[in-house]
């Protein structure tokens, strides 16, 4: 039975049915393309992994199937070489039944693994059609519409009947004639068409079977004659634009009828007129067009011989995947607001028309950054942070309505493009506005919650301007925002991107300082309050820039922690400060500050031991300094680190305590041997009760958990006094005891302090001019 077409036919006659099998590339490709296209629907639909396999099966096969194909035009294939034909038999064989049990495999998929009825309708729809396409294209070879038809339906059917509802099993057994039926219209065509060819058959015998498979077929289809009347219409065409099967329109013009579907609103005006223009035209074409209830037809013309055929598909299902598609790729699916690549569209047409219109036309764009989103999600968790994120977004719509352009750009961050009346009052009255509706609380399923947010706004003549250079400046607008302490709004100002612009050399002439000897590390003493000698310092880095002189580290620290320049920093100060610590007396140490970017890119306690080893200092001579935004930013790495720098010997302290509002918290929970008292609960010791109580209860705290205490920002005897009468603090560091200090000073101040008396030895020269420097 499988040899049958090769067995039967003469060379010549099978050699062209081999080469109609190759002929119609373009089916093929959007057959694949919408099998794929299906799948991958279907996974995002369910979330399936499998589907997204089927969807990447399906794309590589339609590829090789079409390179085949490209492969079989090339070869000059001789009318009656049976054999070469053979070869390119088997090789469409492998590649159709490849593609068909893929077909096959998806639908039993569908119905026995997922049970998710959009899915198996995507399935059972596609590879029906998938099959029709068969029998319509590959008809001329029956071994291989044969494969096809048992690889698409005994799994299809199979499935139907794994999903134990009887309806579906009834489904099942109906589909398996409805195959069997499609696969006979296959050879109908194939014997049709050899029968045309030989002229073996009569005209009135042709006419009734080519009737009796146009009938069959799910496409609906439509002949016209040079004046426009009809020679053939099947049933399909008649039940699309709705024409009584009684209804004789044969010999009729096509064009009454395209009106008479229009007068019963099966047709829009405009589609009746667009039809009939094609029909006139008289040249191939497709177009698709609007029919009742929502559907859509596909419509082919073709014209051959002064006759024209149109074949009417209905691709209302296809048509419907793409609009989901469509949107998914256009709005944000958690927001349901447009995402950045269609706003950036938008606004890009927007600003082009203004351009257009070379008159000015004042327009605002406002970035909304969520302040502190990232503690949400770690807190409470990722979904309560959606839910933050789909309020947001619902607030923000609500106070802009149709007047603008809300889009969230990612993440937690939400931009508006708004037009018309603008101007600086507005501005500052829009962010008031969105501040406020974003401090009422939110419901985030487990807890309620309350956020801020840095908002930048740039207002500017859209005739002049372009996208991208709206966004930096409203960008730069909110950086400025966020530098001002958060939970504020910036309007942009030209300043702000020359400041841009230098921290954008900053950032590209930091990378290379190291190498160009340009940072040095600087050491601020710690002394034993009661005995007034060093027990260590504190290693501080500086930046001496050729141009612009010694450069703050509150402003190239946070440009390393952008650049990811930071570790490289923090290697740098602690291989020099165990270096220079080696110079010092054996019971100093050394104190250096690590940034929360170090525990989330590398690790810390690996480049610790791999300093300590090369340098060669005692671990116990050195000590970790950690701020609380490393604790916030990275818990869990953080806590992980600090056990293993304890283990190893390392100190570890807590930085800048009191100045968090959680530090109590890392207290109990993490491994500190030391903590540092900001130097806000000094200032005001001396005058202030209040205040020298707070600093009372800080030290007694640290007491009680056997921490050592180290307060900063001692400035005068009276601060030190105060201290050592009300607490039993030990050490302390500030501008009594010296300034951050060059090795060769700090070297020299070591010296005097540990040979002096018990009171403070005044600073020598070079040392008081490196403090004043």
């Amino acid at each position: 039975m499988l040899n049958s077409t090769r067995q039967t036919l003469s060379d010549t006659d099978y050699v062209t049915m081999v080469r109609s099998v190759y002929a119609d590339s373009q089916t093929m490709i959007y057959g694949g393309l919408a099998a794929a296209i299906g799948a991958l629907v279907s996974g995002l639909h369910t979330g399936s992994v499998v589907l997204f396999g089927f969807a990447i099966a399906f794309l590589v096969v339609g590829v090789a199937r079409y390179l085949d194909m490209r492969a079989f035009r090339q070869k000059d294939l001789a009318p009656a070489d049976k054999a070469e034909a053979w070869h390119w038999e088997i090789r469409s064989i492998i590649g159709g039944g490849v593609f068909a049990g893929l077909n096959g495999a998806w639908c039993l998929f569908a119905f026995a693994g997922l049970h998710d009825s959009f899915a198996q309708l995507t399935a059972t729809t596609l590879s029906v059609g998938t099959f029709i396409g068969i029998a319509g294209r590959n008809f001329g070879l029956s071994r291989l519409v044969l494969i096809q038809t048992l690889l698409i339906a005994i799994p299809l059917a199979g499935g139907l009947v794994l999903e134990g509802n009887i309806y579906y099993v009834l489904l099942g057994l109906i589909l398996i004639p409805l195959f069997a039926s499609m696969y006979r219209v296959a050879g109908t065509v194939r014997r049709l068409l050899l029968s045309a060819m030989h002229g073996r058959v009569d005209a009135t015998k042709l006419a009734e079977e080519l009737d009796s498979a146009l009938s069959t077929m799910p496409l609906g289809l439509f002949m016209i004659d040079r004046e426009g009347q009809v020679l053939v219409i099947n049933d399909r065409a008649r039940e699309m634009l709705e024409i009584a099967d009684d209804a004789d329109v044969v010999g009729r013009p096509a064009a009454g009828l395209i009106f008479f579907a229009m007068s019963r609103n099966i047709l829009t005006k405009a589609t009746a007129h667009l039809l009939i223009a094609e029909l006139s035209a008289g040249d191939d074409n497709k177009l698709i067009i609007d029919l009742a209830g929502d559907r859509h037809c596909e419509v082919t013309s073709c014209t051959r011989n002064d006759h024209t055929v149109l074949m009417l598909e209905d691709i209302s299902d296809r048509v419907l995947a793409e609009t989901r598609l469509n949107a998914m790729a256009r709005y944000d699916s958690l927001s349901q607001l447009p995402n950045r690549s269609f706003f950036s569209e938008q606004v890009s047409a927007r600003l082009s028309e203004f351009a257009a219109w070379d008159q000015p036309a004042p327009v605002m764009v406002i970035m909304i950054d969520i302040d502190d989103f990232k503690h949400v999600n770690d807190t409470l968790g990722h979904p309560a942070g959606d839910r933050l994120i789909h309020q947001v977004a619902e607030r923000l719509s609500g106070l802009f309505g149709q007047s603008s352009l809300v889009s969230r750009f990612g993440g937690d961050e939400f931009i508006i493009f708004r037009t018309g009346e603008v101007s600086q009052t507005i501005a500052e009255e829009d962010a008031a506005a969105i501040s406020a509706a974003l401090r009422v609380p939110f419901d985030l399923g487990i807890d309620e919650g309350m956020v801020t947010a840095s908002i930048g706004i740039v207002l500017v003549d859209g005739a002049r301007t372009n996208l991208e250079d709206v966004l930096t400046r409203a960008d730069l607008a909110l950086h400025n925002a966020k530098a001002h302490g958060k939970a504020c709004w910036s309007v942009f100002q030209d300043e702000m991107d020359t400041e841009y612009r230098q921290r954008q050399q900053l950032k590209t002439q930091l990378h290379s300082a190291i190498e160009k000897g340009q940072l040095f590390v600087t050491y601020q003493p710690i002394v034993d309050i009661r005995t007034r000698q060093l027990v260590g310092c504190e290693a501080l880095i500086r930046w001496r820039h050729p141009e612009l002189g010694i450069i703050s580290p509150t402003v190239f620290i946070p440009l390393a922690e952008e650049t990811g320049d930071i570790t490289n920093l923090s290697r740098f100060v602690l291989a020099a400060a165990c270096r220079e610590c080696l110079n010092w007396p054996d019971h100093m140490s050394v104190s250096v500050n690590l940034s929360a970017t170090d525990f989330r890119t590398t690790s810390v306690e690996q480049m610790i031991a791999e300093v300590i080893e090369t340098v060669g200092l005692p671990s116990e001579r050195l000590i970790v300094e950690i701020t609380e935004t490393a604790l916030i930013e990275e818990p869990e790495k953080v806590s992980h680190a600090l056990a293993n720098m304890r283990g190893m010997g390392v100190g570890t302290a807590l930085d800048d305590f009191g100045t968090g509002y959680s530090s109590l918290g890392y207290l109990t929970t993490m491994s500190f041997s030391k903590i540092k008292i900001d130097r806000s609960f000094t200032r005001d010791i001396a005058s202030d009760e209040r205040a020298l109580r707070l600093l009372r209860s800080v030290a007694r705290l640290s007491d009680d958990l056997d921490m050592t205490v180290t307060v900063e920002g001692v400035e005068t005897e009276e601060q030190l006094q105060v201290i050592i009468d009300a607490t039993s603090i030990q050490h302390a560091q500030g501008y009594l005891f010296g300034p951050p200090l060059a090795a060769r000073d700090i070297g020299e101040l070591i010296q005097r302090m540990t040979h002096g008396t018990d009171e403070r030895v005044a600073l020598p020269d070079s040392v008081a001019k490196q403090a004043l420097t």
